[in-house]
């Protein structure tokens, strides 16, 4: 195959110098030069390879000469070593943006003009389809939707054949088994159905009349002294009677249920100085402090001098909600000296009244 490649090449060389010659020697090829037709062009330029394969009385297009370039296969040539690799080339400088290839087409605007010029108009409504009553109509049908929702119902099938079950003949009754054992205890059955309402019986006796259990009487029998401006509770130093309702250390109104009360109390105030005075009294809830004193109860009073010997009467009632171990007391305060609570004989002992309280409290559960 070497040998065959050998004489194609000479072959090839015999045939450019031939041309050569006689293109030198005056003679014309089939095919002229595309430039001036002289031997100098021939030797400078030389006629294309295609131009040359006509020259020698071939015909074809250049696709026909390529083919005729191709020989036969030879065998495989020993495999060449891996060329060394060459260095990377320089990286190539960044292509322009959409945007920028945009202005650089002449339009000019904002990257959010440029977004806009890209997108496509809104396209227009589609018509509203036909509905499922209008295409029936459209096929030849007339008559209401009613009409045509009749129309999609079928026609009522034909009943069929009842079925025939014979049954088969009795055979002999075979022998008795042997008892089996006895079986476990079946699970409890439902509930029947409620039984018939009885005979309502007769109303029974009523009884007495319920109420609320709580009261108290409570009073203070000697004087009591007060200092000016010295807020203190009223004292309470006996019981008449009670129940659910005590008074502790001599003057807490103390509960021992939840409940409504109505707490009414008199004081008799006397003033032995010769000055007018202010009284105030009010309620405090578990405990004297001023934190503990009841907001709105207070009630002003004002005594004449010891000169006018007048006795004035304190006379209040409070309603309030207590829970168990609650108490309450009655405050009391003047702006002077001299002042009493007074209790003790009564101006009028010549014809055996009893006596005065200085304080009377009595309590009602009311709720």
């Amino acid at each position: 195959m070497k040998q065959k490649r050998t004489q194609l090449v000479l072959m090839s060389s015999a045939l450019v110098s031939a041309l050569f010659l006689t293109s030198c020697s005056g003679q014309t090829p089939e095919v002229a030069p595309t430039s001036a037709d002289s031997c100098e062009r021939a030797v400078t330029a030389g006629l294309s390879a295609y131009e040359l394969w006509i020259t020698q009385g071939n015909t074809g297009s250049l696709k026909d000469f390529f083919d005729s370039l191709v020989g036969e296969k030879g065998d495989d040539g020993y495999v060449g070593a891996d060329g060394v690799n060459g260095e990377p080339g320089a990286p190539g400088k960044p292509g322009a943006s959409a945007y920028q290839l945009w202005l650089d087409a002449g339009n000019s605007g904002s990257p959010e003009d440029f977004l806009n010029s890209i997108a496509g108009a809104d396209g227009l409504d589609g018509l509203n389809g036909l509905s499922a009553y209008q295409l029936w109509l459209s096929v030849g049908n007339t008559g209401t939707t009613q009409d045509f929702l009749n129309s999609l119902v079928g026609a009522t099938g034909q009943q069929g054949i009842p079925g025939v079950c014979t049954a088969g003949d009795v055979g002999p009754q075979g022998p008795a088994g042997p008892v089996g054992p006895s079986g476990s205890p079946g699970p409890t059955g439902a509930t029947g159905p409620q039984g018939i309402q009885g005979v309502q019986g007769i109303q029974g006796v009523q009884g007495p009349a319920g109420g609320f259990g709580a009261y108290g009487s409570f009073y203070n029998f000697p004087d009591q002294n007060l200092s000016q401006g010295a807020a203190v509770p009223i004292q309470l130093a006996s019981t008449d009677f009670a129940q659910g309702v005590s008074v502790v250390d001599g003057f807490k109104v103390t509960f021992a249920n939840s409940g409504k009360y109505n707490i009414m109390f008199s004081s008799q105030l006397k003033n032995n100085s010769n000055g007018r005075r202010n009284v105030t009294v009010w309620l405090a809830k578990n405990g004297i402090s001023q934190s503990q004193w009841v907001s709105e109860s207070s009630t002003d009073y004002i005594l004449g001098t010891a000169a006018d010997s007048e006795k004035n009467v304190a006379v209040l009632n409070f309603f309030v909600d207590a829970a168990p171990g609650d108490f309450f007391v009655i405050m009391i305060v003047t702006n002077g000296t001299d002042v009493v609570i007074d209790g003790g004989t009564s101006l009028n002992s010549a014809y055996n009244v009893p006596n005065i309280p200085a304080t009377i409290l009595t309590v009602n559960q009311v709720g």
